[in-house]
């Protein structure tokens, strides 16, 4: 599948994004910061944290693109970065790296809007492949803000800024996200947030939400100790048995066979990419 980008004057889009890390292990923070190659992911690493709260503290008052971080340190974790960062309302991108994968933990991470979630032991490939899904991810921000124009509604940059705003809400509330939820966090009513939905990204707001919590639930399903009942709560299906049915419409197969084979149908159903721009 080819994704279309959005396209700008170079100089429009930042050459290096702002990164930290925070893990109260020594060898991976050293590792990472030694010899990585941030560069050509187009990061710079810009510090390195021990404490999860020096870390946080250092988010609030520097700009910091994203922020990668263990999960269980003393005194501070990263879910409280994480929330930290979502409560104070930072555009900073959260990922965890960590030796531990649970239900709370990833019931945690989605609730605070973290984008992804790594497992140790990791390699430089994995670190670099979500690197490089962050800065996708950046630059389309970027290009928004640049482009927006959020004084007026009669224009298009307020419908696209409107749009984003949607999308990142629904990524960050896929266990109880409803249009009615959306609207009412974004000061508008439901039937006109979802015409310019339709209008702007060519897709209904139901076609976008089923297609955001069936895509990540296949990332939970690669995740061998997460049950696919408590796969099912997380992206919005408190019924295992209508997440089932849900996820085998939408890829023609069942949760349990894509968990065993890893692969599923989607030519027919993955019709826009990650972010609702529409593919050709």
């Amino acid at each position: 599948m080819r994704i279309t980008q959005v396209t700008n004057r170079p100089s429009e889009v930042p050459k290096r994004y702002r990164a930290i890390i925070v893990d109260d292990e020594f060898d991976i923070k050293h590792g990472l910061a030694t010899y990585f190659p941030w560069e050509r992911y187009r990061f710079t690493l810009v510090n390195c944290f021990d404490h999860g709260k020096d870390a946080l503290e250092f988010a609030l008052k520097n700009s910091t693109d994203v922020l990668i971080a263990d999960i269980r340190m003393p005194g501070f974790s990263g879910i409280d970065i994480a929330k930290g960062i979502y409560e104070h309302g930072l555009d900073t991108i959260v990922v965890f790296i960590s030796a531990y994968r649970d239900f709370d933990y990833a019931q945690a991470a989605i609730k605070y809007g973290v984008v992804d979630y790594l497992l140790k032991p990791t390699s430089f490939e994995d670190i670099g492949r979500m690197l490089e899904s962050v800065r996708m991810r950046l630059d389309e921000r970027t290009v928004m803000s640049e482009n927006s124009v959020q004084t007026s509604d009669n224009e298009p940059g307020y419908y696209l800024s409107l749009v984003e705003m949607v999308k990142t809400y629904v990524l960050h509330h896929l266990p109880d996200v409803t249009l009615q939820t959306v609207a009412d966090s974004v000061y508008v009513c439901p039937q006109y947030l979802s015409r310019i939905f339709k209008e702007y990204t060519g897709e209904t707001f139901s076609e976008y939400l089923m297609r955001a919590r069936m895509l990540e639930s296949t990332k939970l399903l690669r995740q061998p100790d997460l049950r696919i009942y408590e796969i099912s709560e997380l992206v919005g299906y408190s019924n295992p048995k209508n997440f089932a049915r849900a996820f085998r419409n939408f890829f023609g197969t069942t949760p349990f066979a894509f968990r065993v084979s890893g692969t599923a149908d989607t030519t027919k159903r993955q019709l826009f990419d990650t972010t609702g721009t529409k593919c050709r």
